[in-house]
């Protein structure tokens, strides 16, 4: 059996976690799952915080001779965002090049720092109108 948040303001009635869905006016409806790799990569809620962490990633792993496309799929992405190394680059980060790494959770924290803000500051309303 899946534990179940508490009832709240953002997310309403308590569910299993993996039952959750994102409750962004733009997603909700849709189904889609409000996950780590939704949140990190997909929720346009949180689009323009994305675009500079992104802009941060790409810089970071450049250094180490990286690309975006070298971390593989979203999932390994949003491994990487979270600290934990994906098979793909490991060997690259973690032989030695510490500053990409520490500047890819750099980001990554910022990111986490803005959506936590974003949220719980907004909630479910943060850009409309009412």
């Amino acid at each position: 059996m899946l534990a179940a948040h508490r009832p709240t303001d953002l997310y309403g009635p308590s569910c299993p976690y993996g039952q959750r869905h994102c409750i962004w006016q733009h997603c909700a409806g849709t189904g889609v799952l409000d996950n780590a790799e939704h949140i990190l990569l997909h929720c346009p809620l949180h689009g323009a915080a994305r675009v500079a962490m992104l802009a941060a990633i790409r810089i970071a792993l450049a250094s180490a001779g990286l690309t975006l496309a070298d971390v593989g799929s979203d999932t390994s992405v949003t491994q990487l965002l979270l600290g934990s190394l994906p098979r793909t680059v490991a060997s690259v980060l973690a032989g030695g090049d510490d500053l990409a790494l520490r500047d890819i959770l750099r980001a990554s924290a910022e990111f986490i720092q803005s959506v936590y803000h974003t949220r719980w500051t907004y909630g479910h309303k943060f850009g409309q109108s009412d």
